[in-house]
């Protein structure tokens, strides 16, 4: 995660990335496959531009990290848009507009 991180920031010189934060990776058992948890700050239209020009440069992310791991094979890569953070947000709207009244708000609605 952090030797992505790094190319994703330091190397990729696309100015159609727009700010990625790379949040988990998830490596296959056989350590061949690694899925790449993004998250994109801006529009919907950002963060697809941004993912697409991500899969775009797998390539060579996996050629910049491939000498810096310590392993036979270097993992194919995927990146996935890692909305948990749209989702919490959605979530906790939901639950502030379901916030039930309590005994002080009572008070003032009758006096």
């Amino acid at each position: 995660m952090r030797e992505v991180s790094l190319v994703v920031q330091n190397d990729l010189g696309d100015p159609h990335i727009g700010f990625v934060t790379i949040t988990r990776v998830d490596v296959s058992p056989d350590l061949r496959n690694a899925r790449l948890y993004v998250s994109v700050l801006g529009s919907d239209a950002d963060v697809e531009e941004s993912i697409s020009h991500l899969k775009h440069a797998l390539g060579y992310i996996r050629h910049r990290i491939a000498p810096k791991l310590d392993l036979r094979f270097t993992p194919h890569l995927s990146v996935v848009h890692d909305d948990t953070e749209l989702k919490a947000d959605r979530i906790e709207k939901l639950i502030n507009d379901l916030r039930v009244p309590d005994d002080s708000d009572q008070l003032s609605d009758e006096e």
